[in-house]
Formats: structure tokens, sequence, C-alpha cells
């Protein structure tokens, strides 16, 4: 049951990657469809094993991974594709539990953990890829679009330019001990984020934004600046991907002229990094416990 629950994880993920590349949307029967196999296949599981753990497991993984998923697209990070997506995961790969307390094994790390760990770790080169990819496609625009974040911002970068001759000298006076190299090292840290953060929001600004007409716009999308029609917010940056009422709302203004585009924020596409987290899963296992029992061994007197 367990390959069974592997090999259709892999086809549902494999059909998210796909329709998020091509659409930046992942439909709901691939999510909704995935939640469905994991929990039907665990069923099945239990009836076969006569016991009721492979579901409760199942269902224990769900619980945490709709958690987890929530504060993820209540913060802005994901969309509703990615979160429901995290449910048939959840289910899928599941949460051991025992009868005694803590009731999870907590020394053997659960797979749970270690996938987030892989997503965590895949997803932050995947955004990197992104980045130097759109930064090699338009570089001019991207620089144009730096240089005047810099001078929108130019008061922190005077700020950061005065603290560093203070800085400097107060690490010559300590003749650059161990405090001095920690303060040094936490201006150069400040400052090196600071232009970070810029270049990001230069290059989210040039390829990530994008102007919709209200009947182009999907469920789910993000809306990047607020939408007012006589004095009143139809909707803004505060609603957490746009509901279908609101586009019809948006269509029918539309329809009389009161409104033309809307400005939407596109993330990138995340269901892949799922894919290979998930790949990663299945070919290296519980490599944090590996770590953990290596480096106890190791250390032990």
């Amino acid at each position: 049951m367990l390959a069974l629950l592997a090999i259709v994880t892999i086809l549902f993920l494999a059909a998210a990657a796909y329709w998020d590349l091509k659409t930046y949307e992942v439909p709901d029967w691939v999510s909704y469809g995935l939640l469905a196999s994991a929990t039907g296949i665990r069923a099945l599981d239990s009836v076969s094993a006569s016991s009721w753990q492979p579901l409760i497991e199942g269902t224990a993984g769900l619980i945490v991974f709709l958690a987890a998923s929530l504060v993820m697209y209540y913060s802005g990070q994901w969309g509703g594709g990615d979160v429901k997506l995290m449910w048939g995961l959840g289910m899928a790969i599941g949460l051991p539990l025992s009868a005694q307390k803590p009731f999870v094994d907590i020394f053997s790390w659960p797979l749970l953990l270690v996938f987030w760990l892989n997503m965590l770790f895949l997803g932050a080169i995947w955004g990197i890829s992104w980045l130097l990819a759109y930064s090699m496609k338009s570089r001019s625009r991207i620089r144009r679009e730096f240089r005047a974040r810099l001078q929108k911002y130019s008061r922190i970068r005077i700020a950061l330019l005065a603290l560093f001759l203070p800085v400097a000298i107060a690490s010559y006076v300590m003749r650059f001990n161990f405090a001095a190299m920690a303060l040094l090292g936490l201006y150069l840290i400040i400052a090196l984020l600071f232009y970070i953060v810029i270049y990001v929001r230069a290059v989210e600004h040039t390829h990530l934004y994008k102007w919709k007409k209200p009947k182009e716009l999907t469920e789910g999308d993000w809306i990047a600046r607020k939408v007012v029609v006589g004095g009143k917010v139809i909707t803004g940056p505060r609603e957490l991907g746009i509901e279908k009422g609101t586009i019809s709302k948006l269509v029918r203004l539309s329809k009389q002229r009161k409104i033309d585009r809307v400005l939407v924020k596109q993330g990138i596409p995340f269901t892949p990094v799922f894919l290979i987290a998930y790949a990663a899963l299945l070919l290296f296992g519980n490599w944090l416990f590996y770590i953990t029992a290596t480096s106890a061994f190791v250390l032990k007197p």
C-alpha cells in the first residue's frame, strides 16, 4: 500500500507542477484528487490490516500540514492551490503515532518534518534560480527599477553610510577583537540585506506584477493595489486571494466602465518544489534521523 501511495502522490504532484508552470494555477481536481486518493488508500490499508492506525496517522499528518499551510497562506507566502495540495501531502506522508506519551516519537524525526526541511532548502534554491533567470532576462529594466528604489530609500542609504565610520572606528579602537568583528559583521549583514531586499523588490515589480482585465481574473489571484469605486474599496492587498463573488462584482463594474484593469501580483510557481522535495524524501528517506544518530554516536563520551 505504501508503494501505491507513493506512486499516486508522485503522479498528482507532477500534474500540479505541470499546471502551475503552465498557468500559474493548480486545478482543484489535482489538489482534492490527491487528498481523496491518499485517504482512500489509507482506508484500504486500514481495512487490510484490520487496524485504524494507517488512517489515523494519515489524518494526523493532514491536521499538521493543514495548520502549517494555513499559516503560510495567511502570511501571504502561499496561494490557495499550494495550501490545498499540502493537505493531500499531509494525508499521504502521515504522522506515526504511539499509544504512550508524548504520543509521537519525536526522536525518530517524523517524515513530515523531513519533507518540510527538504521543501525549505530546495525552495530557497528554486527561488534564487528564478531570481537569476529574471535578472538575465531583462537586466536593463531591473537596473532602472533598482536605481529608482534606491533613490526612494535614499535616507536609509545615507544612514547606513553614516554608520560605517563610527563602526569602523569602534572596531579599530577595540583592536578588532571578537566583539569588534561581531559588530562589524552585523553592520555588513544589515547593509547587505538592505540592498538584497531592494533588488528582490525591483525584480518582483518588473516581472511579478501584471495588469489584468476583471474578466481575466481567477479565484485566488493576489490583488496588489486597492480597487476603489465611488469612494468604496472593492478589493485590495488585504484580501488574501480574490474570491469569485468579488470577481463577479469587478466584471460588473467593468461593464459599467467604472474600472478597466486590476493590478495583480503573480507568485513564482512553487508546486514543483513539492514534487522535488517529495522525490527527495523517497530517495534519501529520513536523513535527519541518520544525521542526529551519527552525531550522537560520534559525540558519545
